[in-house]
């Protein structure tokens, strides 16, 4: 009966959890052309970026396949005679020093992040494996496999390590190159090309002569590989618009893998520059950063972000900051009151030292040239941010009304109107200038607001806060 319950549990004994799901990889962020923007390192890995077995190149597979498994694709996830030699091995020394472990066997640890080596751990391996490829296809489970193998500095899986050592994808690398990169797993450390070069070398030759001795190669390409010995550079990741990376990470924290945004490097680039251009022409010494986000009107998405003149000196994003709003929300007010038909756009408000007085006593804001026009239409008033009528026309509809009105478009200001009083409407409020420039787009989109989206996958609901007739006067 036990011995019946024993391989009824190693027969329905299910996958290890960490082979459940698939591999989705360090965050890779391109842009709406597919082009690389950041690879963003995780705890696990600097780099990992899982691909086919059709993507690893012609050579990688079999390479690995004879220097880590030569017995691959003859035995079901255990290899007997390479177990009884490891077996033997260990025994005479008195501790496991040897495995005898098939590629699905490594996978099985891989998958189960095991570091101690044990009897017992080495048996529950080969069981798991023997289960495993009950389920699974001898090129699934390469392909699992190679994805996850570290090749030295955090770079986890071929196509992270081709990039980083080689510049170019898995799929075109050499056999020469294949070579290097199958070596490596076996002692990450030992054998790092960027510090441990000749190390990495003679582990080169060794697997030379390995494929040479299972006739995985000739004797002419065996003397040519030798004398075509790969030279490992660093290649290092792209590293574009990092405030926009900044904040689409602090936006979504639990995002992996190949991501596509909605940003534009090629407009990004134009921002980036016309932004130190305008800062330069300026040429003033209190005037030392700005911030742009350009979002495209119909549908709210990020194309260009720049926080600051340079990410290195200045990691402060300018563009996701709260700073004051200045004079940017007057349009909001005249808006509220001219769709509720408190006003429109050829009524009088009054601009004069006085006016405001008789609306909020202890309030006596000024225009900014210090000088009054009179009684002036509405039009005109916003065309020359006039800061009396602005306040006016506040009054008309009234100040918490406003406020909460702004929240609907998408101002999520720090404080609350007590904080502020009526000259929120002014600049004592602080907002962010990607909502600035996500709520502008609601105007232009004839009072429709959403939130602005960096990434093509994301879904913003749509909010009518003004008719389409105010909008348009």
């Amino acid at each position: 009966m036990m011995t019946a319950s024993i391989a009824a549990w190693l027969w329905f004994r299910p996958i290890p959890e960490g082979l459940q799901t698939p591999l989705s990889g360090t965050l890779t962020l391109v842009d709406c052309h597919d082009r690389e923007i950041a690879e963003v390192a995780s705890i696990e890995a600097r780099a990992q970026i899982p691909v086919e077995l059709g993507a690893m190149g012609e050579w990688l597979p079999r390479v690995t396949v004879a220097i880590e498994d030569h017995r691959f694709y003859r035995h079901a996830g255990i290899d007997g005679r390479a177990t009884l030699a490891a077996f033997i091995r260990n025994l005479q020394s008195g501790r496991v020093i040897s495995g005898g472990s098939t590629i699905t066997q490594q996978l099985i640890k891989l998958a189960s992040n095991r570091r101690h080596r044990s009897w017992l751990g080495k048996l529950g391996e080969a069981f798991a494996a023997w289960n495993l490829e009950r389920r699974w296809g001898k090129e699934r489970i390469l392909s699992e496999y190679l994805n996850r193998l570290n090749y030295g500095n955090r770079r986890l899986g071929p196509e992270a390590a081709a990039r980083a050592y080689f510049g170019k994808s898995a799929r075109t690398m050499t056999l020469a190159e294949a070579i290097f990169l199958a070596g490596l797993p076996q002692s990450p450390t030992r054998f790092n090309p960027w510090r441990h070069a000749d190390s990495a070398n003679r582990k080169y030759g060794r697997s030379v002569q390995r494929l040479a001795r299972l006739g995985i190669i000739t004797p002419d390409q065996q003397a040519v590989l030798r004398q075509s010995l790969p030279v490992a550079q660093r290649f290092d990741p792209p590293r574009h618009a990092p405030h926009f990376v900044d904040a689409l990470r602090a936006q979504h924290p639990t995002m992996t893998g190949r991501v596509t945004t909605t940003l534009d490097l090629e407009l990004q680039a134009s921002a980036e520059q016309t932004l130190r251009t305008h800062l330069a022409a300026l040429n003033r010494y209190d005037v030392t950063q700005a911030a742009i986000v350009v979002l495209d009107n119909a549908s709210g998405a990020v194309e260009a972000m720049v926080g600051s003149s340079d990410y290195d000196l200045a990691q402060t994003n300018g563009a996701t900051r709260p700073r004051s709003a200045g004079s940017t929300l007057k349009p909001f007010v005249y808006l509220a009151a001219i769709d509720r038909q408190v006003l429109t756009a050829a009524s009088l408000l009054p601009d004069t030292s006085d006016a405001i007085r008789g609306e909020y006593r202890d309030y006596d804001p000024h225009n900014f040239s210090r000088r009054y026009l009179g009684p002036v239409r509405v039009r005109e008033a916003l065309g020359c941010s006039l800061n009396v009528p602005a306040i006016m026309a506040l009054s008309r509809i009234g100040a918490r009304s406003a406020f909460y009105e702004l929240r609907k478009w998408g101002f999520d200001f720090p404080g609350t109107l007590e904080d502020y009083g009526a000259g929120f409407i002014l600049g004592n409020a602080e907002i962010r200038l990607i909502d600035l420039a996500a709520a502008y787009a609601g105007l232009a989109r004839g009072g429709l607001a959403m939130h602005a989206r960096c990434c093509k996958f994301e879904q913003l609901p749509l909010a009518r806060i003004a008719s389409t007739e105010a909008t348009a006067i």
